[in-house]
Formats: C-alpha cells, structure tokens, sequence
C-alpha cells in the first residue's frame, strides 16, 4: 500500500517560480530619489494653489471691511 505524501503528488510537476527582478542599491535609491522629488513637486505645487486662494480670499474679507 502506497502512501500518499506530497512528493508524491508533485511527481513530474514542477512547483510555480516566481520571478523576482533584482535592482541594484544604486538603482533602488535613484527610483526612491525621483519618486520623492516627484511627489515633493505635486505637493508644492498643491501647496502653492491653497496659498494663492488663501491671499485672495484674505484680500476680499479685507476689502470688504473697508467698504
């Protein structure tokens, strides 16, 4: 009688690879670097759009009072 293990089942198969794509640290600290100054523009520029709003709703309150 015949023990069913999974050496067994796996008989002639071959189990999944996964493929991993390996990166220097170079490369990897380069990628981080762009991701970050990317990120760091979107966000400036964003930032600049709410000061912006920010100043002409200040200047609008402002002249509102004088009137």
């Amino acid at each position: 009688m015949e023990v069913e293990t999974l050496s067994s089942k796996l008989k002639g198969k071959r189990p999944p690879v996964q493929i991993i794509q390996h990166k220097s640290r170079k490369r990897i600290s380069k990628i981080q670097k762009t991701n970050y100054l990317k990120s760091d523009t979107l966000n400036s520029k964003a930032d600049e759009k709410m000061l912006k709003q920010k100043k002409i709703k200040k200047n609008f309150l402002n002249c509102l009072k004088q009137w």
